[in-house]
C-alpha cells in the first residue's frame, strides 16, 4: 500500500503544479509557437520532461542573484 509519509518533502515543502488546464492549451500552443527554437544537448532534455513528470518541483519564486551569490 502507499504511504506518502515515505515519499521525500519537496524543496521548500510543496509541489508546484505546472501543467496548463486543458481550456487553456489553445493559447499556449500560438504562445509556445512564437517563441524562438533552442537546442538542447541530449542530457539538457532530460530537466524539461523531469519538470513536466514532477520529478523536479522548481522553487517560487526562483531563486535571485542575491540569493545564488549567498551561496
Amino acid at each position: 500500500m502507499f504511504d506518502p509519509e515515505l515519499l521525500i518533502a519537496p524543496y521548500d515543502g510543496r509541489l508546484v503544479r505546472l501543467l496548463v488546464a486543458p481550456d487553456e492549451l489553445p493559447g499556449w500552443h500560438e504562445y509556445a509557437g512564437s517563441l524562438p527554437a533552442l537546442q538542447l544537448s541530449k542530457r539538457a532534455t532530460c530537466d524539461p520532461e523531469l519538470l513536466a513528470v514532477g520529478a523536479f518541483s522548481p522553487r517560487d519564486p526562483f531563486i535571485g542573484s542575491r540569493d545564488h551569490a549567498r551561496a
